[in-house]
């Protein structure tokens, strides 16, 4: 079993839920936001000490600004104490003692014979409504007096019999349940007959009504399960009416009556009606369960009810009875479809306007005669408005034009956001001066601004709520309204009356932690008004306790009135525990600043700060993740713990701090490790370091490598391997304190013990910072201990690989080393590196070392993508190497480079020895580069090799065709690549064509040769180049007619137009 739960809520954030539960034989004390999971604040073995702890904590959530609805409120204790609305109103005033005779005087039967139907059962509902007991035996006797078809006089008479309170009708009311003719009256007499029933024959009738419930409702009622009742209630449109024998609104109606005899099914109800949708099917009973409230002054379920009809909008608009009104692809009559049972309209706008006005209506008739219901019911009325779901969203104006002196104007208008509503504004407002209400009080506006409004107007029914102040204070203490706030705090909380007053009376009672729960109030309003009531008693009495109270609310402008007090006297507060503790631990900076210096003040009284440190600890545990500035509360305590209360960290708090680092709240557990570090390491047991290391969160794991890092420098050595995995968390928290930690234990550490950095280091960052915070360590934290350093080997891996922060930590290490610890080849290499610094430096060694390294040495770095290095390197080149040096696997080494440049001075080098015919070898090798540069250069030389017509550099005359056919057959690959390419290398495109063109014409076997190339090049280059090789095919057929061309030649034909027939019809 569960017990209940306590619901807070705080403007701004989640609901709050806590409660007990147990678990075996423990009891264990849970909360839970309705964002999150349930978490555990406690274990308990004893079920009075966990009640007391759920009482502490209930206590401290409300201090902390939660709002609580079914808060328990101190009674009022005078001679005109309202009684429950169950009973009589004892207050009889002369005027409605006068109205209740004239009431019954009506009765009479020589009057009675001269009213209409009408007046009839209108004055028997007014003897209902002012509760006139003495007319009962004449209403019994009057029941079943009218045959009507609709009953409405029966009806009427059994609300006033419900009403009246008169135990003696309970039998004329249960006949009438069984015997009436309509089903209206049979059921408000069963309502008015539970009315007056006491405790036990409200459940017995209940234990028969549950009997003949279908089986799985039944089983749910008797085993009180919650969940199930609960799907049941809050899922009408799943309702199987054939396995649960009844519809759904009859249901809910019964279930309604039932749980007046069980406490713990009405949340259900409440909780099943407020999603209830008022559509056909559910609005019946939702309308029937409204009326039944209203008769038995059920507070909570009219209100409910109230506030949902003045939220819900209309399902339909009817105009007439008559009118047609599509539904479902279907248009039903309204007259015909709403009287029935399963009728599928409901709720229309003419339904909803009636009970709207129906509830302001009833309330104001209340309040007229002066009953005592009036106020609690207005009152759970004004708890039905929330700020988080207003009618119109938040303050807002809007212009609007009226006709004023004559002509139209403009006029501002400002609104509330619950100006639409009529019972708030009823409530709350007069229609007077600057305020306003539209037709029908639809919408309410003010012609200024409403800040600071409502206060200055009078207030309807004042007298009336000044007989309650308990109403008042449960207003401010449970309303989510700011409105509402507004309206109460000025009339509960007001300065300016007599000390005799009830409300000043009723406050001279009220507990300590109430007005802590006013001056920590979500609503300022409520706040500052009980500050200007407790200002006077700093004042007079100088009490420390009210001091306390208003430093520690969350407040600005109350904590600054509390503050500035204090300023005018600190000496005497510091003797005070209670104002150092609200001091230290206090919601706003300025307190908590100010608090610093009167703990320092306070240093020399050792008993006192012990106190204190047991106070701070006592009230901290209490607190959550989401009290008020937390973190910051926490941070202010753990300098007061270093600096004025350090004195009391003895080892008698030393379990205390220990117990905190179970606690939910994160800053508390920061503060609890930070203490922790005050006290000797190894004393620490391992199940706090356990739990401190194992957090998913980052700061508490950090708080725990700090605690790790006080151990002994012997200890913590053991430990190096976990410190190096958290110097590679993914958190930068946990990053820095394990770095701490290992700057420690580095001189003791072997030389590869920092290979699992390096390693992290050639790897992508698995978080953002983590190469920064590692570089940070291998090359600031580590610097000086030369051991831990990378080897050569490593140092070379680093500054290769495409991490950027292996890379800088290379060139670190690079830094540290000299010239000749490098080898010149691995200088090369280097002089391709990202950095700057790390190319200029391995250009340096390699032109100091220029004999050793040679062209070989200098023709890596020609791979540099930096333009600076290649020219600098080219420059060596062509100033120190003499043209007759270069090999021929150097050249082609140079024209097989990707940048032009390079490509550009191995085809200078190369000209040159083939000009001076050598090396024509190369040429081949550099035929198949895919460079259009290259391809040029071996197409022009081609040319001149091969061109049997050219004489300028070298004459191929003396050269039989026999050979020139076996050099072409040798660049047949390099022809198709040249001559295949498709829009690209134009130039030596047409160098080659004009060559073989030259070529096939000297010899048969070249005209072979040539005639295969252009056969495969007519099938696969791109239309524009196919016209020149099939001509150039046709010239070799004409020279060679009996060489194989792949060309058929067709004489062209000539074409007939055909002539079109005649269009019949058309001359």
């Amino acid at each position: 079993m569960t017990a209940s739960k306590d619901q807070l809520y705080r403007p701004g954030e989640s609901e709050l839920s806590l409660w007990l539960q147990p678990e075996q034989d423990d009891w264990l004390l849970l909360q839970q936001y309705s964002a999150s999971a349930p978490e555990v604040l406690a274990r308990f073995t004893n079920h009075a000490a966990a009640l007391a702890a759920q009482q502490q904590v209930l206590a401290a959530r409300l201090a902390d600004g939660f709002l609580q609805a079914d808060t328990a409120i101190p009674a009022v204790h005078t001679e005109t104490d309202s009684k429950s609305t169950t009973s009589p109103d004892p207050r009889r005033t002369s005027q409605q003692a006068e109205l209740e005779t004239h009431l019954i005087k009506d009765l009479h039967a020589d009057a009675w014979r001269l009213l209409s139907a009408r007046q009839r059962t209108r004055l028997v509902w007014r003897i209902g409504e002012v509760r006139a007991a003495a007319a009962v035996p004449r209403l019994i006797e009057l029941l079943g007096s009218e045959k009507t078809k609709h009953g409405l006089l029966d009806y009427c008479i059994a609300w006033a019999l419900g009403r009246c309170h008169d135990r003696g009708a309970m039998a004329a009311l249960d006949e009438l349940s069984r015997c009436a003719t309509h089903p209206a009256a049979q059921r408000i007499a069963r309502d008015a007959w539970l009315a007056l029933a006491n405790a036990s024959e409200r459940s017995q009738w209940a234990e028969r009504q549950i009997a003949d419930w279908a089986l799985p409702l039944r089983e749910a009622w008797q085993q009180q399960d919650i969940a199930t009742l609960q799907a049941r209630l809050s899922a009408p449109t799943e309702w199987d009416q054939a396995l649960l024998r009844q519809p759904y609104g009859d249901w809910l109606e019964e279930f309604d009556r039932v749980s007046l005899s069980a406490n713990w099914a009405r949340p259900l109800l409440l909780q099943a009606l407020s999603t209830l949708p008022l559509l056909g099917g559910t609005f019946r009973a939702a309308r029937h369960i409204y009326k039944a409230a209203e008769l038995r002054g059920d507070a909570a379920v009219w209100s409910l009810l109230q506030r949902r009809f003045e939220q819900t909008p209309a399902q339909f608009t009817r105009s007439h009875a008559t009118q047609w009104v599509a539904f479902d692809n279907e248009w039903l009559r309204s007259n015909e479809e709403l009287p029935r049972n399963n009728s599928r309209l409901a709720y229309s706008n003419r339904t909803r306007a009636y009970l709207v006005r129906r509830g302001w209506r009833y309330l104001r008739r209340l309040a007229v005669q002066g009953s005592a219901e009036f106020v609690p019911l207005a009152a759970a009325a004004l708890l039905q408005y929330d700020d988080a779901r207003t009618d119109l969203s938040g303050y807002t104006q809007h212009n609007a034009s009226v006709f004023e002196q004559g002509r139209w104007q403009m006029q501002t208008r400002y609104c509330h956001p619950f100006s639409r509503s009529m019972l708030l504004n009823h409530l709350l407002l007069k229609a007077s001066g600057s305020i306003h209400c539209g037709r029908n009080s639809e919408l309410w506006w003010s012609a200024t601004p409403w800040h600071g409004e409502l206060t200055q107007q009078p207030v309807p029914f004042a007298a009336m709520w000044a007989e309650r102040p308990d109403a008042l204070l449960h207003l401010l203490l449970t309303s989510r309204a700011e409105l509402v706030h507004a309206f109460a705090a000025p009339l509960l909380l007001s300065t300016d009356g007599e000390p005799t007053r009830p409300q000043q009376m009723y406050l001279q009672q009220l507990d300590e932690h109430y007005w802590a729960r006013l001056l920590n109030s979500p609503m300022a309003v409520t706040a500052e008004a009980a500050m200007r009531w407790i200002l006077p008693k700093v004042s007079s009495d100088n009490s420390q306790h009210w001091l306390a109270l208003l430093l520690a609310s969350r407040h600005p402008a109350v904590a600054q009135a509390g503050l500035t007090i204090l300023e005018q006297n600190p000496q005497a507060a510091t003797g005070s525990l209670a104002t150092l503790s609200a001091v230290v631990l206090a919601r706003t900076p300025e307190v908590r600043r100010f608090g610093r210096v009167l703990c320092q003040i306070a240093a020399s009284q050792s008993a006192l700060l012990t106190a204190l440190l047991a106070q701070l600890l006592s009230e901290l545990r209490l607190r959550d993740q989401h009290s008020f500035a937390l973190a910051e509360i926490c941070e202010n305590l753990s300098w007061v713990l270093a600096n004025p209360l350090i004195q009391t960290l003895t080892t008698d708090v030393y379990p205390e701090f220990l117990a905190l680092l179970q606690h939910t709240a994160q800053p508390i557990v920061l503060l609890a490790a930070g203490a922790l570090l005050h006290y000797p390491a190894q004393n620490c047991p391992a199940t706090a370091y356990q739990r401190l290391l194992s957090s998913p969160e980052p700061e508490i794991q950090a708080a725990g490598v700090r605690l790790l890092a006080a151990l002994p420098t012997d200890v913590l050595l053991t430990q190096s391997s976990m410190l190096l995995n958290f110097c590679l968390s993914d958190a930068a928290q946990v990053r820095q304190a394990a770095q701490q930690a290992l700057q420690q234990i580095a001189p003791s550490l072997p030389a590869n013990a920092l290979a699992p950095l390096f390693d992290a280091l050639f790897r992508a960052e698995s978080s953002e910072g983590l190469h920064a915070d590692l570089l940070t360590l291998l090359t600031a934290t580590l610097a000086e201990f030369m051991h831990l350093r990378a080897d050569q080997a490593t140092m070379l891996r680093l500054l290769l690989a495409r991490s950027r922060g292996a890379q800088a930590y290379g060139s670190w290490l690079l830094q540290q080393s000299q010239d000749h610890e490098v080898a010149l080849s691995d200088w090369s290499r280097l002089a391709r590196h990202e950095a700057l610094a790390v190319r200029q430096r391995a250009m340096q060694v390699l032109d100091t070392n220029w004999p050793q390294i040679g062209v070989y040495g200098v023709l890596p770095v020609l791979l540099s993508r930096w333009p600076d290095t290649r020219q600098q390197a080219l420059g060596w080149l062509r100033e120190r190497v003499d043209p007759d040096a270069w090999s021929p696997e150097s050249m082609i080494a140079l024209c097989d480079n990707e940048y032009p440049e390079v490509r550009a001075l191995g085809c200078d080098l190369l000209q040159q020895r083939l000009a001076q015919h050598r090396n024509q070898d190369c040429l081949l090798a550099l035929a198949a580069h895919p460079s259009l540069q290259v391809q040029r250069f071996v197409a022009s030389w081609l040319a001149q090799v091969l061109d049997a017509g050219e004489s300028a550099a070298y004459d191929v005359q003396q050269e039989s065709p026999q050979a020139t056919y076996l050099q072409l057959a040798e660049y047949r690959h390099f022809l198709l690549t040249v001559l295949s390419q498709v829009n690209r290398g134009r130039a030596a495109k047409q160098a080659l064509f004009k060559l073989l063109s030259a070529l096939s014409l000297q010899s048969e076997s070249l005209a072979q040769e040539v005639a295969s190339l252009y056969q495969r090049l007519v099938l696969t280059v791109a239309i524009a180049d196919k016209a020149q090789y099939i001509a150039a095919l046709a010239k070799i057929r004409q020279h060679y007619p009996h060489i194989e061309t792949g060309l058929q030649i067709c004489p062209p034909t000539h074409r007939q137009s055909e002539h079109r027939q005649p269009v019949r019809g058309v001359a």
